[in-house]
C-alpha cells in the first residue's frame, strides 16, 4: 500500500500526462512533480488525490476502481 510519494519522485518527467492515484494515498512532498507539464490526476472522489489536484490547479478525474 502506498501511503506517499517522495520528493522529487516525478520530476521533470516532461512526458507525464496522466497520474492515477489509489485512496492511500495521504501526502505528496514538495517538488514529487517539479517540472513536469501539466497533468491529469485520476482518483477517488473524497481523496487526498482530489484535494492534492485541487490545491495545484490541476484537472481532476473521478474513477471507481485503480
Amino acid at each position: 500500500m502506498f501511503l506517499s510519494i517522495d520528493s522529487a519522485a516525478f520530476a521533470d518527467c516532461e512526458s507525464l500526462r496522466d497520474v492515477y492515484l489509489p485512496a492511500s494515498i495521504e501526502e505528496i512532498e514538495d517538488y514529487a512533480f517539479n517540472g513536469c507539464p501539466e497533468f491529469t490526476v485520476h482518483g477517488f472522489a473524497g481523496t487526498y488525490a482530489e484535494e492534492f489536484a485541487e490545491e495545484q490547479g490541476l484537472t481532476f478525474v473521478e474513477v471507481s476502481d485503480i
